[in-house]
């Protein structure tokens, strides 16, 4: 039985795959897909990229050696890189495959099983990335319900009820298209092992449960900018009204002027 480390970092928003294939010409290419990267580094270390941003690494033996690869895997670093995703891989060729909550059981190194393990750490850490974003504007939002609670009164501009709106929408697409979250990997099609470890990925990952929760947040928050921005051209629009009203008053003050004198 062996033991190795598996580490997923969200290093930024997105990362030029072709570049860092370049890069890395002197590390063997196990495979190559449109949104991602697996190098074998040695028999028992990986490293997969990700494009939206994510580098993961298995079997790397030191903290340093650790940084180094994210550093030469990832062509940008995030200033505010959250904490990485990390799981233990248990390597045992006569135990049965499994996931629990702290560590991932395989028979072997198989690249693909190594690539599925690598698509559910890499998947989470970046809901965790998102979700962190749509907590920080629903604090923003907070404030706002609050202040309207206790003083009858909207202060929130129309530019940023529109960005709320759009890094919802934003984080949908993300999630969906750059993620392909709610695809299946191609190998699980063809194998009954691979959908089952996938599978048993994805739920200890907690995955779908925590795409739903976002979404959950992200309608709340689309909805509530939506309704804000109702409000705030509204209110434009009443003082255009008060403002033609007075344009109005004084031209018709400025004729009577003109007559009288």
């Amino acid at each position: 039985m062996k033991k190795f480390k598996l580490t997923a970092f969200h290093v930024g928003n997105s990362l030029n795959l072709s570049s860092i294939e370049r890069k890395n010409r002197e590390h063997p290419l196990l495979r190559r897909e449109r949104n991602l990267l697996l190098f074998q580094l040695s028999a028992s270390k990986f490293v997969g990229v990700f494009s939206y941003g994510v580098v993961a690494i298995l079997g790397a033996e030191s903290e340093a050696e650790t940084a180094r690869l994210v550093a030469a895997f990832g062509d940008e670093m995030d200033s505010q890189m959250l904490e990485p995703e990390e799981y233990e891989v248990i390597v045992d060729e006569t135990a049965t495959e499994t996931v629990d909550f702290e560590s991932i059981h395989l028979k072997d190194l198989d690249p693909e099983k190594i690539l599925l393990s690598f698509l559910a750490a890499s998947q989470s850490v970046v809901i965790d990335y998102h979700e962190n974003l749509v907590d920080q504007a629903l604090v923003k939002f907070e404030k706002v319900h609050r202040n309207l609670a206790e003083r009858g009164k909207l202060v929130m501009t129309s530019r940023q009820a529109m960005k709320a709106i759009g890094l919802g929408g934003n984080t949908v697409s993300s999630i969906i298209g750059k993620l392909a979250l709610l695809d299946k990997p191609d190998i699980t099609w063809e194998e009954e092992s691979a959908e089952r470890l996938h599978a048993a990925l994805r739920r200890q990952f907690e995955l779908d449960n925590r795409f739903s929760a976002l979404q959950f947040k992200i309608s709340f928050l689309q909805d509530s900018s939506k309704t804000m921005l109702e409000v705030l051209q509204d209110r434009k629009s009443a003082m255009l009204e008060v403002i033609i009203i007075v344009l109005i008053a004084m031209e018709f003050l400025f004729f009577l002027y003109a007559e009288l004198v």
